[in-house]
């Protein structure tokens, strides 16, 4: 009785809900269909309360997030502290080269009395050496500015940037150290320290020719020595040129140069200590000469045997081969007025054997290791 009154009393809503069953009803045997333009076209059986609850799906069963006309920004690069110190050392770097090449070809090639250089022990061709090394490191820098700063290569970074590796613009900064104590040397002495110079020197002025020396030897020492535990501790997983470009370019001509640098120091400061005797100088002249050349070669070849690297004998074969010439080509220094040879002829065997080894040496590693030599 009680249908029958709500029948009675809403007849309008009982033919609504009559038409839409006979209309819209879906059969229970209803085909299924994998095509997502006829699934989309299925009806769902769904209550209202049961589609607002349950989330949206697609015809894969997966949740469709809600989406927006409003595009996401792109993510910016945030350069670190040391990216940005790296990227100030590298000019750095570059300007010191530029300056130290200019100086060197400012007393290879004038040849007068006032600025041509002297015959010293380890004295490779500076102008030639300082042309080829500034040469890679432009090259160097352009890879590093193409890699780092213009796009972003992943592999070049993480091994550029990695754990102790992104201290690498210590050397950078320690060589333009090296650089500025030359500077006064050169711009002050034009290449040329006698021992009748160092003695007027210490008596008449108070420039103290020691601090001088020992700066050059102390700068000298700390960029070996932190280059070569960069060169240790980096691991370039990246491209053949960029590996030849800075590991094995930049960094090891730092290594090779950084070791002749420090020799060159004592050389000096032994040179302004010793006394105004031309037996005392001789002796530096002789058995320094000899103990540097050998130093300075087997140090580098022990490198790069233990680094698998051909850049060092390469460019220590350039230098031992400009020692050569200038052991014919330079004068030696005047001492009292006069020109006294100091020139050690057991100096001049032991850097023909060095060039000779090191070309031996560039010879076995091409044929041994190959691929090895670009990684």
């Amino acid at each position: 009785m009680q249908e029958n009154l709500q029948e009675q009393m809403n007849p309008d809503e009982n033919d609504l809900q009559q038409n839409y069953q006979n209309n819209y009803a879906v059969p229970q045997n209803y085909p299924q269909s994998n095509d997502p333009l006829i699934a989309y076209q299925q009806p769902n059986n769904q209550t209202v309360e049961q589609m607002i609850q349950s989330p949206m799906t697609n015809s894969d069963n997966t949740n469709i997030a809600p989406t927006n006309n409003v595009q996401a920004p792109q993510k910016q690069v945030n350069y670190t502290s040391y990216e940005i110190i790296s990227f100030i050392s590298w000019i750095i770097f570059m300007s010191a080269k530029w300056d130290y090449f200019m100086k060197t070809n400012f007393l290879g090639y004038q040849d007068n009395e006032q600025t041509n250089e002297r015959y010293r022990p380890i004295l490779p061709n500076s102008s030639f050496i300082q042309l080829i090394s500034l040469i890679v490191t432009i090259l160097g820098f352009l890879v590093y500015v193409k890699n780092i700063i213009y796009t972003r290569n992943n592999n070049f970074y993480y091994g550029l940037f990695g754990t102790f590796s992104k201290y690498h613009f210590v050397p950078l900064i320690l060589y333009a150290g090296i650089n500025i104590v030359m500077d006064i040397y050169i711009s002050l002495y034009k290449g040329i320290l006698t021992p009748t110079l160092v003695t007027n020197i210490k008596n008449n002025t108070k420039f103290d020719l020691v601090a001088l020396c020992a700066f050059y030897m102390l700068f000298s020492l700390l960029t070996l020595l932190s280059i070569i535990y960069i060169y240790y501790t980096t691991e370039m997983k990246c491209e053949w040129y960029i590996v030849l470009a800075i590991k094995k370019g930049i960094y090891s001509l730092l290594i090779v140069e950084s070791l002749y640098f420090f020799f060159d120091s004592i050389f000096y400061l032994r040179f302004v200590n010793v006394p105004a005797s031309t037996s005392k100088i001789r002796e530096l002249y002789t058995t320094g000469a000899i103990m540097f050349a050998i130093l300075q070669g087997g140090i580098v070849i022990g490198l790069a045997l233990y680094f698998k690297n051909i850049t060092m004998p390469i460019f220590n074969f350039l230098m031992f081969y400009g020692m050569v010439m200038n052991f014919y080509s330079k004068r030696s220094i005047a001492y009292d007025n006069k020109v006294d040879e100091y020139k050690s002829d057991g100096a001049i065997v032991i850097e023909i054997i060095m060039v000779v080894l090191h070309l031996a040496l560039i010879i076995y590693m091409i044929s041994k290791y190959k691929e090895q030599l670009i990684e």
